[in-house]
């Protein structure tokens, strides 16, 4: 992907899409796949704000018991589906254990009813997954056996647990700068750090935006016959600048939702554990459920949810709100025993949140909202889409794209994104089966200078082969293609190469998407100040930065790095 603005005046698309979160990103893939016209803008980075924001989890909608609520359980087990199957690389299967107290609704004769019910709606949902990615069926185990998973659990009442399996993003972030990708193989335009200024409204038609290159504050127009609005928390501040009265209303309330992640508490499985906050079902819970799930050499943790209503440009997690999440985790489960100083990183973002919020609680919003503003308003040419859940983002954006070519002249292909692949997903055989290839390969490429964390040797170790695999999948040749050495930016797996792929393939354009989103930079064990700063030379080099800008870009990274990471400022060892 070359990020060139310039291009998006060129020609009128049949569809516009502002916001570049997963919701966007799938509407642009499934409309350029069916032979549409495609833009795809967005004001920051693709993917950087709510969809960052994730606890990394596929779910396929066991939750949704509680509330009878059969067809989105049904539309859950289908689109976890997909991304096992279309992604095996970026999604693998994962253990869950929650307690069970009792025998009632909180006892295993109800859960153990429930996991059949589910394993029944989700009869084929191993259907056209790798073999080593398919989920097995659900189970209940006893007493003693949860005691041994969750050491230190309360026993008081205790007659076992559940035990399921749902789909873990190795990184949310990828998942969405794939569904970008594909889009841009389907013949999509797209560019980051785009903002659409304002609505292009003639009439009673909408007919594209009025846009800003944020790099170097250029404006232009982009015309479009439909624009589809999936700005997320920023939905409403769009519609707000067309000038005229839209159904702003119908935009929900934001709830601020918050992750950590800590020392690792569990081993390859996650916990459900309970707090005693008031539930949020209609089959009562006795409390708000957090699941701690393991990630990396870490566990993250989440996801809470309280009450905003600022304006979304304003938000901004604190150190209270880690404090409370912290809290509320001891309280569920007291041997976790987490301290301020076992959180090793942390990130927030605005979700929707259902109407009644108090003082102090949220009810999170359960269900997507499509807007045609044809019919809420009168203006022809505009939609606007409200996502709740990152499983079932592909599904949402059929039912948009659906509805665009309803708008449009023409005939159109049929949708196609739930049978194809992602870029790097073509994995018949299993990922175990592509990482043992790789290895057998192993890319012999100059090592200089490495450490016994990186890439040893002539060529890749077996660790690099697994880590680039499991974020780029069948693309990872083209990663190592991508730089002379293996030399590795930090102790731990990033490469060079990986980071110069990003900056001439991925669309990076600044030292933040670099070190945020397209490498797992941020969230290292140790993230050095010469890493960064050979990061920064290397952009700088490549995209022409000054060495005022250069010094810029670094502070910025710096500054967000110490803030999502220590309290004290402090990143790593060295910053």
């Amino acid at each position: 992907m070359k990020r060139n603005p310039s291009n998006l005046t060129k020609r009128a698309y049949d569809l516009l899409v502002v916001g570049a979160g997963i919701h966007g990103a799938c509407v642009a893939r499934d409309a350029a796949m069916r032979g549409m016209r495609v833009a795809l803008i967005d004001r920051a980075d693709f993917g950087g704000a709510t969809s960052h924001n994730s606890l990394k989890i596929v779910h396929g909608g066991l939750r949704y018991l509680q509330h009878g609520d059969f067809r989105r359980m049904r539309q859950s087990v289908v689109e976890r589906r997909f991304w096992l199957s279309a992604a095996p690389h970026l999604v693998r299967p994962l253990k869950f254990v929650m307690p069970t107290y009792g025998h009632l609704l909180r006892g295993p004769e109800a859960l153990w009813a429930g996991m059949k019910v589910h394993d029944l709606v989700g009869m084929d949902r191993n259907k056209g997954v790798p073999p080593d990615r398919r989920l097995p069926s659900g189970r209940v185990i006893s007493k003693d056996e949860c005691a041994r998973l969750i050491p230190g659990i309360d026993q008081t009442g205790l007659t076992g647990a559940a035990v399921w399996y749902d789909g873990q993003m190795v990184e949310s972030d990828r998942a969405v700068l794939a569904c970008v990708e594909d889009a841009v193989r389907a013949g999509a335009d797209v560019a980051n750090y785009v903002s659409a200024e304002a609505i292009d409204l003639r009439g009673a038609r909408v007919e594209g935006v009025r846009a800003r290159d944020l790099l170097n504050q250029s404006e232009f127009d982009i015309r479009a016959s439909v624009t589809v609005n999936t700005c997320g928390p920023w939905a409403g501040s769009l519609l707000r600048r067309s000038g005229r009265r839209i159904s702003v209303g119908r935009m929900p309330a934001l709830a601020r939702g918050m992750n950590l992640v800590t020392r690792r508490l569990f081993d390859d499985y996650a916990v459900g554990i309970m707090s005693g906050r008031s539930p949020d079902a209609l089959v009562p819970r006795g409390g708000r459920l957090f699941f701690i799930t393991p990630w990396r050499n870490w566990s993250v943790i989440g996801t809470s949810h309280l009450p905003y209503r600022d304006d979304p440009d304003h938000f901004d997690f604190t150190e209270e709100d880690i404090e409370l999440l912290i809290g509320e985790v001891n309280n569920a489960y007291p041997p976790a025993d987490l301290k301020r100083e076992d959180v090793h990183y942390c990130y927030a973002g605005l979700t929707p949140a259902a109407e009644g919020l108090g003082c102090d609680e949220v009810r999170r919003g359960r269900r997507h909202e499509i807007i045609d503003h044809q019919r809420a308003d009168g203006l022809t040419g505009l939609i606007s889409v409200i996502g709740v859940k990152y499983t079932t983002a592909r599904l949402v954006a059929e039912q948009v794209v659906d509805g665009v070519c309803r708008k449009l002249p023409g005939r159109f292909e049929e949708c196609r994104t739930a049978v194809s692949p992602l870029p790097g997903g073509e994995i018949p055989d299993g990922f175990e089966e592509l990482v043992s290839e790789a290895c057998r390969s192993r890319p012999r490429v100059a090592t200089r200078g490495l450490d016994s964390g990186g890439l040893v040797g002539e060529g890749w170790s077996a660790a690099a082969v697994r880590y680039l695999v499991e974020n780029y999948g069948t693309e990872y040749r083209r990663v190592v293609g991508a730089g002379e050495t293996a030399e590795t930016v930090h102790q731990t797996r990033v490469a060079k190469c990986q980071c110069r792929y990003a900056v001439d393939q991925e669309m990076a354009v600044r030292l933040s998407d670099l070190v945020f989103r397209r490498t797992s930079l941020a969230a290292s064990e140790e993230v050095t100040d010469e890493g960064l700063e050979w990061c920064a030379q290397m952009m700088g080099s490549a995209l022409g930065w000054s060495d005022q800008r250069q010094r810029a870009e670094l502070d910025d990274v710096r500054g967000r790095l110490a803030r999502h990471r220590r309290a004290s400022g402090t990143v790593g060892q060295v910053l």
